[in-house]
């Protein structure tokens, strides 16, 4: 008798471990919530002269949840983040030390977020010449802007072929650019210019 209660128990312990793990889990994973390569694929092509479409495209981008202000003049494009402290580390690698460009930034999510949102609006707005991203948290303040010129002259062949499909937008630019570490860093060297960090 004991020995079937004890069969019974395992067998329904063992159901309930498998319902657990076939169920999909409600986190994204940090590697998943870059994967936007549909996105991409749907709205590649969009025109500064649509300006809803411009707006939604920016706020379904990663981390849209601080995404303060989208603002589109012509055909330029603002958007503003604004962090809380206790957001901070995540986004530059401090609590409460300097803004700077080292390691603990090009680990942090802020390098991710300049990167992948210069890569992917100037990749699917063709006519978006000028993009100003400015992130603000209690103690420091970023600015990356880029203009069309300098973009298109850094991108390599790959990234321009990569907005054909999501899942080739994924390998090459999310995987291969936006998520490489050494990628990041060369992005920053030759971008140098282009940022500008305060303390406030």
């Amino acid at each position: 008798m004991k020995k079937t209660f004890l069969i019974l128990g395992c067998i329904l312990l063992g159901i309930v471990v498998g319902i657990r793990f076939m169920q999909p889990s409600e986190d994204q994973t940090p590697r998943s919530v870059w994967y936007d390569g549909d996105l991409v694929a749907r709205q590649v092509g969009a025109s500064m002269m649509n300006t809803l479409a411009v707006r939604q495209l920016a706020e379904q981008l990663p981390f849209s949840a601080n995404l303060k202000q989208v603002e589109v003049e012509g055909d330029s494009l603002r958007l503003v983040y604004d962090v809380t402290g206790k957001e901070r580390r995540e986004w530059i690698g401090t609590d409460t030390g300097k803004l700077q460009i080292d390691e603990r930034f090009l680990k942090a999510r802020l390098s991710k977020v300049f990167m992948h949102h210069t890569l992917v609006l100037f990749s699917t707005i063709p006519d978006l010449t000028a993009l100003d991203i400015q992130y603000t948290d209690p103690y420091s303040q970023a600015d990356f802007t880029l203009d069309r010129k300098a973009f298109d002259a850094y991108t390599p062949t790959d990234i321009d072929r990569a907005t054909s499909s999501a899942r080739r937008f994924n390998r090459v630019v999310i995987d291969g650019y936006v998520l490489d570490e050494s990628r990041r860093k060369t992005f920053f060297e030759r971008f140098t210019s282009a940022l500008s960090l305060q303390s406030n």
